[in-house]
C-alpha cells in the first residue's frame, strides 16, 4: 500500500487514526485524533507517538506493544491512555498493523475511545498518581494489567463456552439429543465431498417408525415422545463416532455410515431393525421400516436422499418392519 493510500485510509477512518514510522515518529494524523487530543496535526506530527501517551501508557507501549507489533505485525484490542495537549488522559482501545511502502516501514494505529466504566485502568491511574516511588508505581501498573489480562481471558473463556453451547443447541434435536436435520445435511455434504475427492464410500439409512401416528393418537403425545427418546438412545448407543445418527423429522431418522459398503450397511440396518422391535413398552410394540443406499461419486445430496427415501418406501410397501435397499 502506498503512502498516499495509507494517508487516504486514515482520512476515511471513522476512529482516531495515526501513521507512525519505524522510529515511532508520527507522520500522519486524521481529523478525529486531532480533535480527540485537542491539538493540531502539525503539533502531533512534531513528536514521537509515545509523547501522546500517559506515563503508564508509554511504559506499556515500549515494553509490550511495540515489541509485539514488530514480531507479529499486528496487535488487537489493547487498552491505552492518550494524553491531550492540556494533560487530560483519555482511555482508548488500540489496534495496530504493520505496512511496508517502498521499502519503508509504517505502522497504522486506530484508536477507539472507551467509556470510563469499561476501563479497569482507572484504578491504576489513581494509584500511580498517589505513588511516591516510581518502582512502586510501575509494579502496580503491571499488577493491574495482569488482572485485566486475567479478566479478559476469563471473559473469552466464558464466551467460547457459550458459543460451543449455542452451536450444540443449533445442531441437536432437543427431544432425542441426536443430531438435527441441519447437522445431518452438513455431514452429508461433507461425506459426499470425500467420496468425490478421495473415493471414501459411505452408506445412508433412512428410517421411519411404523404406525407412529396411531401410537400418538391412541396413547397421547407424551407416550409418543417417550418412544422417540427411546429410539434416540438406541441410535446413540449403536453407532461409532465416525457415523452420524440424526432425527430428520417427526418419526423419521437417518444414519450416515462412514466407510460402509452396501453389504455392511444392510447388516447394520437389520440389526437396528431388530433392536427397535425388541424395545419394551407397556401396551404396544414399535417397529421400523429402513431404506438403505450407498453413495456414488456422481451423487448430489438430493440424489442420495431421494434414493434412500425410495428404498424406505419399498420397505413400507413390503409390509413394513423390514429393510430394503436401492443402488445408484
Amino acid at each position: 500500500m502506498s503512502e498516499q493510500a495509507l494517508t487516504g485510509w486514515i482520512d476515511r477512518s471513522p476512529v482516531a487514526a495515526l501513521i507512525v514510522d519505524a522510529r515511532s515518529q508520527v507522520v500522519a494524523a486524521n481529523v478525529t485524533v486531532v480533535e480527540l487530543l485537542e491539538s493540531s496535526a502539525e503539533d502531533i506530527m512534531k513528536q514521537p507517538f509515545v509523547q501522546l501517551l500517559s506515563r503508564s501508557g508509554r511504559m506499556f507501549y515500549l515494553g509490550h506493544i511495540l515489541p509485539s507489533l514488530q514480531q507479529h505485525a499486528a496487535v488487537d484490542e489493547i487498552y491505552l491512555r492518550l494524553r491531550t495537549k492540556a494533560g487530560q488522559e483519555i482511555p482508548v482501545l488500540l489496534n495496530a498493523t504493520y505496512h511496508n511502502t517502498g521499502g519503508v516501514d509504517y505502522y497504522y494505529f486506530a484508536m477507539m475511545p472507551m467509556q470510563r466504566r469499561n476501563i479497569l485502568e482507572d484504578q491504576l491511574v489513581e494509584a500511580k498518581q498517589e505513588a511516591e516511588h516510581a518502582l512502586a508505581a510501575e509494579r502496580e501498573a503491571l499488577a493491574e494489567l495482569e488482572r485485566a489480562k486475567l479478566e479478559l481471558e476469563k471473559q473469552q473463556s466464558e464466551l467460547k463456552r457459550l458459543n460451543t453451547r449455542l452451536e450444540h443447541l443449533a445442531t441437536t434435536d432437543p427431544l432425542t439429543k441426536l443430531a438435527n436435520r441441519r447437522a445431518f445435511e452438513a455431514r452429508l455434504e461433507n461425506n459426499l465431498s470425500l467420496v468425490r475427492r478421495d473415493s471414501m464410500g459411505f452408506s445412508l439409512l433412512s428410517l421411519d417408525l411404523d404406525h407412529f401416528k396411531d401410537i400418538n393418537d391412541r396413547y397421547g403425545h407424551d407416550t409418543g415422545d417417550k418412544v422417540l427418546v427411546a429410539i434416540g438412545s438406541l441410535l446413540a448407543s449403536m453407532f461409532r463416532t465416525a457415523d452420524l445418527a440424526a432425527r430428520t423429522g417427526g418419526e423419521e431418522f437417518a444414519v450416515i455410515l462412514s466407510d460402509a459398503d452396501l453389504s455392511v450397511a444392510l447388516g447394520i440396518a437389520e440389526r437396528l431393525r431388530g433392536s427397535i422391535e425388541a424395545l419394551e413398552f407397556d401396551d404396544f410394540r414399535v417397529t421400523a421400516s429402513i431404506g438403505v443406499t450407498t453413495a456414488q461419486s456422481e451423487d448430489t445430496r438430493e440424489d442420495l436422499l431421494r434414493r434412500a427415501d425410495q428404498a424406505l418406501y419399498k420397505a413400507k410397501r413390503a409390509s413394513r418392519n423390514c429393510v430394503k435397499y436401492l443402488t445408484g
